[in-house]
């Protein structure tokens, strides 16, 4: 969509509705059309477009009301009535006459009416509304009418509407694609989705606010620019005194009572009905939900129409104010909290108002915020538990809500809580939490031991007094936690049965459950199951509930099911995974926005679309680097630049590769494992490496002697991109224990192309080929089906079936048409899904130079017969017959 921007810079992002107004201004039926849109929405600059591609001679007269001139009679005509004698504007008889002369000379054409463009209706004098009222309604003028649902349209106006001679349409607010758009023409770069979704969320899609949140965002530092993409310095940036103005004028025109009731619900939101009928009278709700500055959310509660206004509300109250209403918002919430949001939006109006509040509840309250990624929250409410007893919890909630920002300071404060004397549910939640931060922080095999034999020492320390539930509930859990440990080192795979039964054992406890599917979700993946690793994360997910003892496990189940969806092949649910767990919360919106884009890149990589798939990896590997949850940067990183190769990219392929002060940044097993597959991958494309496919090999040996038969696959498929076919029969051996759909498909591919296929002939693997393409196709992975059809040409040619190659290179241009076209190694491009090896790169790039085939066998140091099966095979894959049309296939570096 075209951005366009009005004269003060405001993007539009109006294109649709410009559109869509258009067709209503040119329906007979009608004598205009009333636009209603929110002040900000870019209804007057769409009216200047439509002004704009009207031409001139369209006879338009331009009308604008204002405030100030709301209680003069005919004010909103001034500029019409200039020159005429006092006492004339007191006559409408007059006025009339002199505005129909200058309909007169508006220059429409004879067989049309002019347009009253009428801006700002909502501040017109009634003398001006009935004047103009009686022109359209007589059929001597069309209008397009723009107005604010607050004051709202003039009556006279409304009734046109009512008896069907104007059209009327609601300036909706943009869309959060919408918002994507403008943020990325106003910042003059790409940006990472969190950007885009906090801006979205703060200023409810309303143009001129996301202006200004735009231009005070990098004023402020809120917002940076990194690497050529443009980030948030933290989750949500103060309200900006610009901001704050516009609301304020926008909230300007509400009276006295209607503002209060505003300011309640601020403090309020999200309320119930109860809440708010208490809090508020109902004529003036009705009034506020009528002008849509109030709105019912799906769950039935009430909210602010933008988070905007209720920030700016809150912010503007003086304090001695502000904490009588937040104890008067206290006291009508009589019923039990709804959620764990709830918890956490009392214990905030609690420790506002001075409001003495239950430590176990706040301590329920940090658990919600750091849930929500809340730190400042979290930390806050932390401050005020006062409890010794609770001393031990304290620290684990504090551990937890640094885990995002510091994971050093995040194990100071967890190995405080892990010390003898620490209550049994403190303990237990200390050491998962320690698990994860030793993970996140890339501790070695050997000191991750070390902290699970001094757990177990603890837990049997605190079991000595305690009841037989007790010391059996700390004795499954190590053994989920002993498990968890042997699959992060080198020391080879316990066996999961243990875990398994645990985690389907309703009788132990539901924290010991989660970290036991969570174990089994993380040793699935390795063994190539995602299939079923998604279904154990979901397993995790149904047991997380609202307490402190499983909530903060949530980020880990959601995110694991993601990539385990991703590794089988269903980005589809993957995304709707992501809306479900979070997109509902926008202060999380920082910390796990970037699933978006993991999730479109990896769907674009494997439909081939590799530019996208770079631009949208690309956007990812720089979000990670600010946060990372499950440490999978070094696999995302791996991922764009392998998108970035195929995308004709070799300059930020390379880049990808590249690490500050030589240091890779931290991640999972299987995410650094995966990552150094793709790592060599295109390292020995850049380079032209004959031995990358051997090294890949290599890498796909180690990976199947650590227990990661998931890694080997994908280092043998990568052998088998660079042209290594030997690697065929292993790769089929390993896939066929492999479940998901892209690992079905992987699977018959390379056991078609191995011709291992029982009973079957060459002949018949060219079409079992082709059915494997047409499959792959259907499920949206066209390289791989690239592939199969590009191989089922080879096998009918060497059969000399020329129907079946005819057939072959037909399917071939049909499932690549709609795929990029990917470049090799040296800048040779090729029919969309087709490689060329390293060597075959070579010898394109000598053959171009001019050099007999003798001369590059003695610089390769091969046979003359060699290089003539080279250049067969580049000669197919490229569909040309002669050694002169080799050089239209170098792209211009």
């Amino acid at each position: 969509m075209s951005r366009k921007r009005t004269d003060d810079g405001q993007p539009e992002g109006r294109e649709v509705f410009l559109a869509r107004l258009v067709d209503e201004l040119r329906e007979a039926s009608v004598l205009g059309v009333v636009v209603m849109g929110e002040a900000g929405a870019g209804k007057t600059t769409v009216a200047r477009e439509v002004e704009g591609r009207s031409g001139p001679g369209a006879g338009i007269l331009r009308i604008s009301g204002r405030a100030v001139l709301s209680q003069v009679p005919f004010g909103g005509l001034s500029t019409y009535l200039r020159g005429m004698p006092a006492e004339a504007l007191t006559q409408p008889a007059a006025v009339m006459r002199r505005f129909v002369y200058h309909l007169s000379g508006s220059g429409a054409p004879a067989d049309t009416l002019p347009l009253l463009l009428i801006d700002d209706a909502h501040d017109l004098d009634e003398d001006t509304v009935a004047l103009l009222v009686q022109l359209i309604a007589g059929r001597k003028a069309r209008a397009l009418i723009l107005a604010c649902p607050l004051p709202g349209l003039p009556q006279g106006f409304e009734e046109l509407v009512a008896d069907g001679l104007l059209g009327a349409v609601v300036m909706e607010p943009l869309t959060a694609e919408e918002v994507g758009e403008v943020c990325s023409s106003l910042l003059g770069g790409p940006v990472v989705s969190a950007v885009v979704h906090i801006a979205a969320h703060i200023t409810g899609g309303n143009p001129r606010f996301l202006q200004s949140f735009i231009n005070e965002g990098v004023a402020s530092g809120y917002l940076r620019e990194r690497n050529g993409v443009w980030h948030a310095a933290s989750e949500l940036p103060p309200v900006s005194a610009r901001l704050t103005d516009l609301v304020q004028a926008v909230l300007a025109p509400l009276s006295q009572e209607e503002r209060d009731a505003m300011t309640l619900l601020a403090l309020a939101e999200p309320a119930t009905g109860n809440v708010a009928h208490t809090l508020v009278d109902q004529d003036v709700l009705r009034t506020l939900l009528d002008v849509s500055l109030v709105r019912m959310t799906a769950d039935g509660l009430l909210v602010l129409r933008h988070p905007l206004y209720g920030a700016v509300l809150r912010g503007v109250l003086p304090t001695a104010r502000r904490m009588g209403l937040e104890r008067r918002v206290l006291a009508a919430m009589t019923a039990p909290p709804r959620d764990d949001d709830e918890v956490l939006q009392r214990a905030a109006l609690a420790l506002d108002a001075g409001v003495a509040m239950d430590d176990d509840a706040l301590l329920s309250a940090a658990a919600a915020a750091n849930r929500l990624h809340d730190r400042r929250a979290a930390l806050r409410v932390l401050d005020a538990v006062g409890s010794p007893r609770l001393r031990r919890r304290r620290l684990v909630e504090m551990a937890w809500a640094e885990s995002t920002n510091d994971v050093g300071v995040a194990l100071e404060l967890v190995e405080e809580a892990l010390a003898p004397g620490t209550e049994q549910p403190a303990l237990r939640d200390a050491i998962i939490l320690s698990l994860i931060l030793m993970e996140r922080g890339a501790c070695s095999t050997q000191d991750m031991h070390a902290a699970a034999d001094r757990w177990q020492h603890l837990l049997d320390g605190a079991s000595e007094d305690g009841s037989p539930s007790t010391e059996r509930e700390n004795a499954l859990l190590m053994t989920v936690v002993r498990h968890a440990v042997r699959r992060s080192g080198d020391t080879g795979v316990l066996e999961p049965e243990a875990v398994r039964t645990i985690a389907a054992d309703d009788t132990v406890a539901r924290q010991t459950r989660i970290v036991a599917f969570l174990v089994l979700t993380v040793d699935l993946l390795g063994r190539g199951l995602p299939a079923e690793a998604a279904t154990m994360a979901a397993g995790a997910l149904e047991l997380v509930t609202t307490d402190a003892d499983t909530l903060p496990l949530l980020d880990l189940a959601a995110g694991l099911r993601i990539i385990a969806l991703l590794a089988a092949g269903e980005a589809e649910q993957a995304l709707s995974a992501f809306h479900s767990f979070y997109r509902r919360d926008p202060r999380s919106i920082f910390h796990c926005a970037v699933w978006e884009d993991v999730i479109e890149g990896t769907r674009a990589l494997e439909e081939g679309r590799f530019s996208a798939a770079r631009s949208r990896l690309l956007l990812a590997s720089e979000a990670l680097q600010t946060s990372d949850l499950l440490l999978i940067l070094p696999w995302v990183r791996g991922l764009a630049s392998y998108a970035a190769l195929l995308a004709g990219d070799p300059e930020s392929a390379e880049a990808l590769l590249e690490f500050k002060d030589g240091a890779r940044p931290a991640g999972s097993r299987l995410a650094r494992s995966l990552a150094e597959v793709y790592t060599q991958s295109v390292t020995a494309a850049l380079s032209g490496d004959p031995d990358g496919a051997a090294t890949l090999v290599l890498l796909a040996d180690a990976a199947s002697g650590e227990g990661l038969p998931i890694v080997a696959a994908a280092a043998l498929d990568q052998a088998l991109v660079l042209g290594d076919r030997s690697v065929l029969p292993r790769l089929a051996d390993l896939t066929a224990s492999f479940d998901g759909r892209k690992q079905r498909l992987v699977h018959t591919y390379a056991r078609a192309a191995a011709g291992e296929a029982a009973g079957t002939s060459p002949q018949d693997n060219g079409h079992r080929l082709l059915e494997i393409g047409e499959a792959a196709v259907a499920s949206g992975y066209r390289p791989l089906a690239a592939r199969c059809f590009e191989q089922a040409r080879e096998t009918f040619e060497q059969r000399e079936d020329n129907a079946g190659v005819r057939l072959a290179l037909q399917r071939l241009a049909a499932c690549t048409g709609g795929m990029d076209r990917p470049q090799g190694a040296h800048g040779i491009v090729l029919p969309a899904g087709v490689r060329l090896t390293p060597r075959e790169s070579a010898v394109v790039k000598l053959a171009v130079k001019g050099l007999t085939n003798r001369e590059i066998a003695e610089r390769h140091g091969t046979s003359v017969r060699t290089v003539e099966g080279h250049l067969y095979r580049i000669f197919a894959k490229s569909g040309i017959s002669r050694r002169e049309d080799l050089l239209p296939l170098m792209s211009e570096d």
